[in-house]
């Protein structure tokens, strides 16, 4: 896999970027910690279950850096303000906005050609189904992973502050619509073993958005 010190250097390089950042639903540091987050899950998976992933010929080194980066066109979503405007095109358009940026930062790196253009077209393939590549399978699952579990309700919160509502607009939200569309989300998992992790995180944060309602409704006695 990719060396370390080369991966810190992205890594740098995504935190500088997104730095001093806002967004309402994640608040401060989000997008840098998401892309991070995203990066790790595509690596550990790899590692943890090499066989499995062996069938599908993923080359890691493409994989890990798009997952890294596969958020990056979202720097043309932040608005003058520094918090990430998700009506605008920057936002609506990243990933087709992300896989030209990417070329310009990979630009005169060590990665051939080959693995630039690959990175690109895992980074276009993010959003719809037609996905081409396992690498772009692979990341998409490990980004909807990401908003699966408990962190969704420090999204949830962020955002309910950010609409200037109480905390009962947590549970709300979820009761009427957020718990359908993340399970819906968790559908678009290709991968069975990335779709159980999945679900476990999924069945933990219902169980968890409850109890929550049921604490600040004083019911829990």
């Amino acid at each position: 896999m990719i060396k370390q010190k080369v991966l810190r250097s992205y890594i740098s390089r995504l935190k500088k970027i997104f730095k001093n950042v806002s967004e309402p639903g994640g608040g401060q540091g989000y997008r840098f910690s998401h892309g991070s987050r995203v990066m790790i899950y595509v690596r550990s998976f790899l590692k943890k279950y090499p066989e499995y992933f062996r069938r599908f010929k993923i080359d890691s080194d493409t994989a890990i850096i798009a997952a890294l980066f596969h958020d990056i066109g979202k720097i043309k979503a932040i608005s003058r303000n520094r918090i990430i405007d998700y009506n605008s095109r920057g936002n609506l358009d990243h990933h087709k906005i992300g896989s030209q940026i990417i070329r310009k930062i990979l630009k005169g790196s060590s990665l051939s050609d080959e693995k630039i253009n690959k990175i690109s077209q895992i980074i276009q393939e993010q959003h719809g189904r037609a996905k081409k590549l396992p690498e772009s399978i692979l990341v998409s699952d490990c980004d909807i992973l990401d908003n699966c579990g408990l962190l969704k309700l420090w999204r949830t919160i962020t955002y309910a502050q950010y609409q200037k509502r109480g905390i009962e607009r947590v549970w709300e939200y979820w009761e009427k619509e957020g718990f359908k569309k993340t399970k819906d989300e968790l559908r678009l998992i290709r991968f069975p073993l990335i779709r159980r992790v999945a679900m476990k995180r999924l069945r933990r944060l219902n169980k968890v958005i409850k109890e929550l309602k049921q604490e600040a409704e004083g019911k829990d006695l």
